[in-house]
């Protein structure tokens, strides 16, 4: 359900009697559950710097091999620019005693952290491996701000909140993002270092 959807429960009264009367709406139906159990992807980025300068960066070599892959994909429609910037993914298990993988990786060539925004990454060269909760057991919430039909719900995620630690534990499964890149001869001879500690963040998947 998309979110402002909930925004039209509250608005048309429908919902629990406290919170409406917050916003002096008039309930018209008692509905416990309306805004209850939002449940999000947290997922942490593991950042490797590379000897290569064959991924995406915003360095003065970076910007111009875009700028090259931009032209090679406006006319020959090949290139870095064919698709998604996520190469690759896949599922995995936490631990041996898990049934159905409760981890998906999505691998960038590019040092992405901080949704794009942390820009001392992306002027290195490198890839990252975005590690994310499949099954989270934290639960958040959706409430109104104001009776305005206009205004943006209120949305607390409540990330990593679980009582057990469950998705702080997946996140943090010993050292298996990084052997999942030592693994691989390939990316290894390459490799130069981890960038980002493990777990330095927890973001929104």
């Amino acid at each position: 359900m998309h979110l402002t959807h909930h925004n039209c429960f509250w608005l048309s009264g429908v919902g629990p009697a406290d919170e409406l009367a917050k916003h002096n709406i008039k309930q018209h139906l008692e509905l416990p559950g309306v805004g209850k159990n939002l449940q999000e992807h947290p997922d942490v980025c593991v950042g490797f710097t590379s000897k290569k300068r064959d991924g995406i960066s915003i360095s003065i070599v970076g910007l111009f091999q875009l700028a090259c892959q931009f032209f090679n994909y406006l006319f020959r429609k090949k290139g870095q620019l064919r698709a998604s910037i996520s190469e690759a993914g896949g599922y995995i298990k936490s631990s041996p005693s898990v049934e159905v993988p409760d981890i998906q990786l999505h691998f960038l060539p590019v040092l992405f952290d901080d949704n794009g925004r942390n820009l001392r990454a992306l002027s290195k060269e490198g890839f990252s491996i975005h590690v994310c909760v499949v099954r989270p057991e934290s639960r958040g919430e959706v409430t109104l701000q104001s009776a305005d039909p206009l205004a943006p719900p209120q949305i607390e995620l409540n990330l990593l909140s679980d009582e057990n630690k469950h998705d702080v534990d997946i996140l943090l499964a010993p050292n298996q993002y990084h052997h999942l890149v030592n693994r691989q001869q390939s990316l290894y001879s390459d490799l130069g270092f981890q960038d980002e500690p493990l777990a330095r963040k927890a973001l929104s998947g």
